[in-house]
């Protein structure tokens, strides 16, 4: 329960601009000196309070018809009100402001509507276990610089408390750390321009966000957690998720300026989850894997993605598709340039077709379930089932496209590879654990030595071609009739 702050015994600020701290000469506190631990301290009288000090303290401050300024040094209070029955400011562009129990913006409504507004820059640093912006009124943070450190992961930021309140975040620049995103029974607006969100606690948000792209991309920082953003996504600005974890898009978003998800070194923990097309915004919004991020497909019917992928060819990353009976199809060309290092990573059990040209990627083309090809692909190695890829793993090379490897491809124990219907399989090397069917009218062209062990298995009709190179190993080659 928030304290009632005119009911207590308050210093006020008699001041027009000046220190927080007591001036030798005036007074800037009546009835006496600045206020300690144990006091309630108003600023009601359109007057400015600044702080440039370390170990400024009150119980609870109320920052109702004026200003708090903090330039640097610290502040701690227990809690603190900006625009309790009037309109507060608090202008924050370094040091600390830590609060221990509640910071509170526009609170009351039935005595005079209130506005509180904390503008956070710099490097100024906010504490406060929760936050309300707009309580009963309206509340209005904004956030170009500095951190805010919601420290409860279980209360988070709400805006928008009660019914008739308004609530708006804009975060255009620095870090919000928080553990919950919630609306409450007023008109909420979370407004991201820039800047990073971070999370210290999973959770799921139904608060709509708008991309304005004021400062750039909207950041979103798992920080191994998962958070499910379930509102509606829009604006023109785009979105960037970053750090281990995974964050989940679920709305019918609608927003324009691009997804990014960024990966980190070989770690495939870096995921965002969609389980519609739509969670991506509209078809022409594109996405962008990079260090090896994925994206995940959680729904539980086959769609088609048409948004671009990567459009300036730095691909680098994968897909995951969990449910075994789903079919994910990509149209979009998936490139890594010239002579560039990108991994493909194919996760899961259920089926990805891709219907667009796979050219120039310079390391891994890993595959985990079913993946469709028919188009031409240009890979440097390929392995099918194999090392954190290991389980059945199916590669379909067909629709008279050609899938090309520079230097290996590999079908490891329970991998299989179908080059059917006047497709053309062609590599330097090849290695067989597993299983290679050559069937209908198709060709495999082996430039270098192929090696057929253990448990491989080569089968091949007339109707094509195989040339197998400089042929080693104990596995089996079954020629079968043609199916008719």
């Amino acid at each position: 329960m928030t304290p009632s702050v005119y009911a207590q015994l308050s210093l006020y600020w008699i001041a027009g601009t000046d220190n927080w701290r007591f001036n030798n000469t005036s007074p800037n506190w009546r009835p006496y000196a600045e206020p300690t631990s144990i006091d309630y301290a108003t600023i009601n009288n359109g007057g400015v309070a600044i702080i440039t000090d370390p170990g400024e303290a009150c119980n609870v401050l109320n920052v109702d018809v004026g200003t708090l300024q903090i330039n640097s040094g610290s502040l701690s209070a227990s809690w603190e009100y900006v625009g309790y029955e009037f309109t507060g400011y608090v202008n924050h562009s370094g040091g600390t402001n830590t609060v221990s129990n509640q910071l509170l913006l526009g609170y009351t409504a039935w005595i005079n509507p209130s506005t509180g507004t904390y503008n956070l820059s710099g490097s100024g640093q906010l504490y406060a276990p929760t936050e309300e912006i707009g309580v009963n009124y309206n509340g209005i943070f904004n956030q170009t610089g500095g951190t805010n450190t919601i420290s409860n992961p279980s209360l988070g930021l709400l805006l928008a408390a009660n019914p008739g309140s308004v609530g708006t975040y804009n975060l255009n620049g620095g870090t919000l750390i928080l553990g919950d995103l919630r609306k409450g029974n007023g008109t909420a607006a979370f407004n991201f321009g820039g800047g990073t969100m971070r999370a210290n606690n999973s959770f799921t948000s139904s608060l709509p966000i708008t991309l304005t792209g004021v400062n750039g991309n909207a950041t979103i920082d798992t920080n191994n957690r998962s958070i499910n953003l379930s509102g509606v996504i829009s604006g023109s600005g785009g979105l960037r998720k970053i750090g281990p974890g995974t964050l989940t898009l679920s709305g019918n978003n609608t927003y324009t300026g691009g997804t990014t998800v960024v990966g980190f070194s070989d770690a495939y923990n870096r995921i965002l989850a969609i389980s519609a097309a739509n969670n991506l915004g509209p078809n022409s919004n594109p996405l962008r894997l990079i260090d090896n991020a994925i994206l995940e497909y959680t729904g539980s019917t086959s769609t088609t993605l048409y948004n671009p992928i990567n459009p300036a060819n730095d691909f680098n990353g994968g897909f995951q598709i969990a449910n075994p009976i789903v079919n994910l199809t990509v149209t979009s060309d998936i490139r890594s340039g010239i002579g560039g290092f990108g991994d493909f990573g194919k996760f899961g059990p259920g089926t990805l077709t891709l219907t667009g040209e796979i050219n120039n990627l310079g390391d891994w083309f890993h595959i985990n379930g079913i993946v469709n090809t028919s188009e031409n692909v240009g890979v440097f190695n390929a392995y099918v089932g194999r090392d954190i890829f290991s389980g059945i793993a199916t590669l379909n090379i067909g629709s008279d496209s050609t899938f090309a490897v520079g230097n290996q491809i590999w079908s490891d124990v329970g991998g299989t590879i179908n080059v059917t219907n006047g497709g053309t399989l062609t590599t330097l090397d090849l290695a067989c654990d597993g299983t290679i069917n050559v069937l209908n009218n198709a060709s495999l062209q082996v430039n270098g030595t192929s090696i057929i062990d253990g448990d491989g298995i080569l089968t091949l009709d007339t109707t094509g071609s195989v040339d197998l190179g400089s042929l080693t190993g104990n596995g089996r080659m079954t020629e079968v009739d043609p199916v008719v």
